[in-house]
């Protein structure tokens, strides 16, 4: 047999030394397949307030992708006692899903940083129903100003992702916003402090509805079936057998938060329709 001599024995040993680094990077590498994936948002974070005509300042966070025109603004409204950031899960997903959304999550009013109106404070938890029935109206007027500030805004369909009070206010702005063209309803209830959405649902044919609820979350499982029945339009209803209530349901649910997704395909389909 022919010996093997020792510059073909170096260059053997620096190909199979090439071939392990090879397969090492393979598993090791940060982009590889097999490796943990980077989760961190695309989205750019814009805080901001609006001074209203009742001299309530509004706050939110306008999140964009700087890479991407937005073909559509989602706008989200937390549930009584929460802030915006309780969308940060649901807003990541949706990002990096449809790399075109933009969003806009509000503090409402009394909540958050949304509790300066004038010289006086407002706090949610002493807030009577009048100042409550005000939020849908907050947001309209509010997304006015914004769209004012950021051009890109000013003429994509809006989608609102609301939370109990917020998912009743989405309710109302369906139909008092005519650049809502879809809302996602989180634990509505048929009368949440003043906030009514039963009779503007009845005004939403021409637009795609969601409704999420937990089936022992005893009130708002009630009110959803009830206000699923008398909405127009194009209605979807996801019930969870958990007592989750509002954004808890996405954010502590895999299967909901994929529903939310898959919806909002169906939305942006539907807007390209148009």
């Amino acid at each position: 047999m022919k010996q093997m001599s020792s510059s073909n024995y170096s260059r053997v040993t620096v190909v199979l030394l090439t071939f392990a680094l090879s397969i090492g990077a393979l598993f090791c590498s940060p982009t590889s397949t097999f490796a943990q994936v980077d989760t961190s948002s695309s989205l750019k974070n814009q805080p901001g307030c609006v001074m209203l005509h009742d001299s309530l300042r509004l706050c939110y966070t306008y999140r964009t992708n700087p890479a991407k025109k937005a073909k559509a603004l989602v706008v989200t409204l937390p549930m009584r006692s929460r802030t915006r950031a309780t969308y940060g899960k649901i807003d990541d997903v949706l990002a990096d899903k449809f790399p075109q959304l933009s969003f806009i999550d509000f503090d409402l009013r009394g909540h958050g940083e949304s509790i300066y109106a004038g010289s006086d404070t407002l706090d949610f938890r002493s807030m009577g129903r009048d100042e409550y029935t005000k939020i849908p109206h907050d947001i309209k007027e509010a997304l006015r100003l914004i769209r004012n500030k950021y051009k890109s805004l000013r003429r994509i369909p809006i989608v609102v992702i609301g939370a109990s009070i917020g998912a009743n206010s989405a309710g109302i702005l369906a139909n008092i916003e005519d650049r809502v063209k879809a809302v996602a309803l989180l634990s509505p209830g048929k009368d949440y402090l003043g906030l009514l959405p039963e009779p503007h649902l009845k005004m939403t044919d021409e637009k795609d509805v969601l409704f999420m609820v937990g089936k022992q979350d005893t009130y708002s499982f009630e009110s959803t079936n009830e206000l699923f029945e008398t909405t127009e339009g194009r209605k979807v209803l996801h019930v969870y057998n958990s007592a989750n209530h509002g954004t808890n349901i996405p954010n502590n649910n895999e299967q909901a938060l994929k529903d939310i997704t898959d919806w909002m395909q169906t939305v942006l389909t539907n807007l390209k329709k148009k």
